[in-house]
This record gives C-alpha cells, structure tokens and sequence, in this order.
C-alpha cells in the first residue's frame, strides 16, 4: 500500500494515484485519447471524454486543495482547462439537451446545437487533457514544502503597501466615474498618452487588489473588510458604466488568492459567502442594466432578470462564441505552403519598431469574415474564438501544436515560479492571472496582453520590491 505522494507500490488511495507514476501515465493516455479522438471523433467518444476529463479534473484539484501546494488552484494551466470545459463543453452540451429551456427565442440556436460533437469541442477537449497533464506532472515534481511567499516578518510593512494599493484603487474607481460623466476626458484618453493611462489602469488595479488579497490574508480582520468593501465598490462602479469581463477576472482572482492564504475562521467564512453573494448580484443586475435594458423593461422581477441574464448571456452568446470557433477551425485553414505556425512571435513587438504590425484585436474580423454575422459600422458585434482558434486559422493545425506547446512550456514555468517565488513574485503572478487565464481571447493578443500587463506593473513591482527590501525583519504580530 502506498504511504505517499511518490511511492510507486500498489495504490488504493485517489489521492495518492493521481499524483503517482500511474496517475501520470492515465493523464497522458488521456491526453493521446483525446488527440487521436479529434482525429477520428464518434458520439459515444465525446461523452466518454467530457465525463473522464471532468473525473480527472475534479479528483486532481481535490488532491490540491488536501495538499501544501493549495496555491495550484489558480495556476493558469489548471484554470484554463476549467475555463475551457465549462465554456466550450459543457455549455452547450447542456443546451442541446434542454434547448427549449435555456433558449431567450422562440426557437433554439441552431448555431449553438451544432456545436456539441464538432472538431471545435475535440480541440478543446484535447487542450483540456493537455493542461491537466501538465497541473498533474507540477504537482508531482515539485518539492514538498510550505510556500517561501508566506513569510510573517513581512506582516508589518505590508501595512503601508496594502494602504497604498487601496488608494490606488479608489484613484482608479474615481478616474471611471469621472470619464464617464466627462466626454472631453473620454475623448482624450483614447489615443496617444491619454490611451496608455488608459491602459494601464486594469494592470495597476490587478496588481493593487493582489497586494490587498495577500495583505488581508496575513494580517487580519481590518485589511479583510477594507479589501471586500473596495472589491464590492470597484464592481458596482464598473456595472453601472458598462461591466467587462476585465474587472471580474481581477476581482475573482483577488477574492480566490485571499481565501487560499487566509485563515479559515467563522468571520472569514461567512464574510466570503456575503461578499460572492453580492458579487454575483451585481454582476447580473450589472450586465442586464447596461446591455438588456430594453429586452427585460422596467418591471422585470430579480427571478426573471437572473433566468435572462443566464439564459441569454451565458447560454446563448457563449454558444455563439463556440461556434464561430468551430466555423473556423473547421473550415479555415490555410494551404500547407501558407502556414504560419509561429505568427504570433510579432504580437509583443512595438509597434513603432514594426510599422506594418497588424491589428490584433480581431473580433470584429472574425465574426463577419468567417461567421456570417451582418454587423454594420454604426452597430459592430465582436467575437471572442478562444486561443485555439487563431492558430488553426494562420498556421493549421502545425500552428495550433506550436502555440499549445509555446503556452505548455511558458505557463509550466510561471506556475513552478509561483510555487517557489517569494512574496512580491506570487502577488505579480496573481495580479497577471486574469490576463494569463483568459481562454476566450485569440492568441496573439492573449500572448501581447499578457507581457503588455507585466510591463505596466513593472514600475509598481519594483518600488514594491524596493520598500520590502528596505524593510528590516519584524517579529510576527497578532491579526488586527
């Protein structure tokens, strides 16, 4: 019988298999069903995968949250395949089994009954055995251990630097508020120097309300409160202007960091169960008041106006989504002598070093060139083809091999780093979470973000750096 994570004897344990030799070896044959499944795909293929990559997700991240490296659950390989399975699987096969149910029309989506079954959901599929493999492989390889960022003798500075970060995140909450009530300021920030401030509000908000999340995890009640009453504040800002997906992930990302390195006490419990509460309300009341306005009119009961905004917009546009992903890996592929499997490698150059870079925001392409929408110039709708896409259209299938290995290897890195970096390390990793896990994105601008956002942070990070180091060690103190 196996008495731990590496004995390569007889295993009886879930836990111990999954993070064995064995385990390895069924995460990998996993991952070569799924490749020769995209190949050759059948009905009963597609279910079996979806309920074994489930099975496997959900044993591996059971094993993670039972271990010392609970810090996994948010490594950006591991939340792209939850993101991936749920987004682009699920989704839409719950919708072809109830369509009637969770359709806003009269009529289902046909766009979206085709999904299920397609090369698309294969694609995914195969990505997903494929992140999940590596998650696996980490945590196998990685030595045991408490993590090196919680260090308590960083309690005491942390108190200026999380007082600075909620000031930053006031700076920013009131910079919203005043562009939009104030067109000329609009107009100004979006080009030349007003456009880069512009950008580099999401990146500093991250990284602010990541130095918070750890800040309240380490010291206690007062920085837990001050950090959700910011968190619930930045959300109600960013719905009632026009809620993105952006301030979400950075909030969700802040919110799951906190309660990873937090103490797990009665106060802080039912603290969490109120705060995510209200986030997910504002969230709903957020989108159907900016967007579905008209579509739910001024008597729409709370009931009514959660079923439409789940309905409409996690149902029905994120199988509009999986769609136009699907029209295109499965129709658009370039010849072989025009594939480009390595495109993206220009995405992080400047553009005023490369002056004939394209644009790569590419939504609005994608969408009218490849999925048959009508969008006008007055009336433009964008879509979001997930990081598997892009590849397939600019190098085939070569092209989607060499960016799923480029993100294997680079994301493999990031998360060893974050398992072993100290402090300022972790708290740079989660601030570029939202950013690193955001699968709905095509990839060259994924890939641009991504570095883009790093170095927006970089000078925050290096006075941070530069104040913790200038801090001499302080004994532990008691939580405020």
């Amino acid at each position: 019988i196996a008495t731990s994570d590496r004995d390569p004897g007889l295993i009886l344990s879930p836990r111990h298999f999954l993070t064995s030799n064995r385990g390895l070896i069924l995460f990998g044959v996993a991952w070569g069903a799924a490749l020769f499944h995209a190949v050759m795909p059948t009905v009963a293929g597609f279910v079996t995968l979806r309920s074994l990559v489930l099975v496997m997700m959900t044993m591996l991240i059971i094993t993670i949250m039972r271990s010392d490296k609970r810090i996994l659950i948010i490594s950006p390989l591991l939340v792209l395949s939850v993101l991936a399975l749920v987004g682009y699987s699920f989704v839409e096969a719950l919708f072809a089994q109830f369509p009637d149910y969770f359709s806003y029309e009269k009529k289902p989506d046909p766009r979206t009954l085709s999904y299920p079954g397609s090369l698309g959901e294969s694609l995914v599929l195969q990505f997903i055995a494929f992140c999940l493999l590596l998650t696996a492989i980490i945590f196998r390889l990685a030595p045991d251990g408490a993590p090196k960022w919680d260090d308590p003798s960083l309690r005491h500075p942390m108190v200026v630097v999380t007082a600075v970060a909620a000031l930053a995140i006031v700076a920013s909450v009131v910079v919203d508020i005043s562009v939009a009530s104030n067109p000329a300021l609009k107009g100004f920030l979006t080009t030349g120097i007003g456009k880069q401030f512009a950008d580099s509000g999401d990146p500093i908000t991250a990284l602010s309300f990541a130095v918070l999340a750890y800040g309240a995890g380490t010291r206690g009640r007062v920085l837990t409160a001050l950090f959700f009453s910011l968190a619930i504040i930045y959300l109600m800002v960013k719905s009632s202007i026009g809620l993105v997906q952006m301030p979400i992930a950075i909030v969700v990302v802040a919110v799951t960091f906190y309660l990873l390195i937090g103490k797990k006490n009665p106060y802080v419990i039912g603290l969490a169960a109120c705060v995510i509460l209200a986030f997910a309300l504002i969230i709903v009341f957020g989108i159907a008041h900016t967007r579905y306005k008209t579509d739910l009119g001024p008597t729409a009961s709370v009931f009514k106006t959660i079923k439409f905004v789940l309905s409409y917009k996690v149902i029905l546009r994120q199988g509009q989504s999986a769609y136009c992903f699907n029209t295109i890996v499965s129709g658009h592929r370039p010849a072989p002598n025009s594939e480009k499997p390595f495109y993206f490698l220009s995405a992080v150059v400047p553009r005023f070093i490369y002056k004939d870079k394209p644009n790569l925001s590419r939504g609005h392409e994608f969408v009218t060139k490849y999925c048959g929408d009508t969008s006008t110039l007055n009336k433009q709708h964008y879509e979001l083809v997930t990081i598997l896409a892009e590849p397939v259209l600019e190098g085939g299938f070569t092209g989607l091999a060499a960016v799923q290995l480029f993100l294997g290897v680079s994301l493999t890195f990031v998360t060893l780093v974050m398992l072993r970096g100290g402090p300022i390390t972790v708290i740079t990793i989660v601030a570029l979470l939202p950013w690193l896990t955001h699968f709905q994105q095509s990839f060259a601008l994924y890939f641009a973000n991504s570095v883009k956002m790093y170095f927006y942070m970089l000078p925050a990070i290096a006075l941070l750096w530069w104040w913790m180091r200038r801090q001499g060690p302080v004994k532990p103190e008691s939580s405020l």
